[in-house]
């Protein structure tokens, strides 16, 4: 009998190594040790579809509420020009509305005081749909006409962009399943599945420049000059890391 135990012992242990060395060795695919990692990159234009456009009202006053009431007149005029334009209601935005003293010192007295209040409205315009380009640049150039109105910026935009995106992966991962291809035929190895793939997605805003730089700054102001807007593309890139199995 001791025999037999001895023996059906030395089966278990064996069976139980058998086990370990088996549940503990290394999937080469899943750990990245054997295999090859590739990148690929994929890029598409687009061409925008929305422009946002961004004003600042400024006006100073003597005290809190007429500052207020002059920022109210004159953004409310803004508005309701542009709509007269074809701007509609839904795409106009008005933020960071603010009413401050502003101080000045007194080097008789050696004292601050207020000498008035400024007061201060950011209004948003957003375009988009046929002819939302040419609206803008009307929308720019009447600006000036209306009040203490700065052009704060404008800017293009692709409203959906998972078409591009689709596109730019596409491309991204045909590029990098070239460059496995060509790495395993000069290595001699045979390529098999990926077994592991990341991606970054980054897309490029399009801040347009004025055809004469005049109407950012003075010729606006001057109220004699027609801004124009350059649309442009909008760049969607995809980045793609792909590991490959190595048969």
């Amino acid at each position: 009998m001791k025999t037999i135990d001895r023996i059906l012992w030395s089966l278990g242990l064996i069976i139980l190594c058998v086990v370990i060395v088996y549940t503990f060795k290394p999937n080469p695919s899943v750990e990245g040790n054997v295999g090859v990692e590739v990148t690929g990159k994929g890029i598409v234009k687009v061409q925008p579809d929305t422009l946002t456009l961004t004003f600042n009202v400024q006006e100073r006053a003597a005290t809190t509420k007429e500052a207020q009431t002059k920022i109210d007149t004159i953004s409310e005029k803004f508005m309701l020009t542009t709509q007269e334009l074809g701007v509609e209601k839904r795409s106009i935005q008005t933020s960071n509305y603010s009413v401050h003293p502003n101080y000045h010192w007194d080097n008789e007295t050696n004292k601050q005081t207020i000498d008035g209040y400024n007061a201060s409205q950011t209004i948003v315009i957003t375009l988009n749909g046929s002819g939302f380009v040419e609206l803008g640049q009307q929308v720019l150039s009447v600006a000036p006409n209306v009040g203490n109105i700065s052009i704060n910026g404008s800017s293009f935009s692709v409203t959906d962009k998972s078409k591009g995106e689709q596109e730019a992966r596409t491309l991204a991962v045909q590029h990098a399943y070239l460059k496995a291809q060509q790495l395993a035929k000069v290595a001699k190895a045979k390529l098999g599945k990926p077994v592991r793939i990341s991606e970054t997605v980054s897309v490029g805003g399009f801040y347009p420049t004025y055809a004469n730089a005049k109407v950012m700054n003075d010729a606006v102001a001057e109220r004699e000059e027609t801004a124009t807007l350059e649309m442009g593309e909008n760049e969607i890139s995809v980045n793609v890391n792909i590991t490959y199995a190595i048969k």
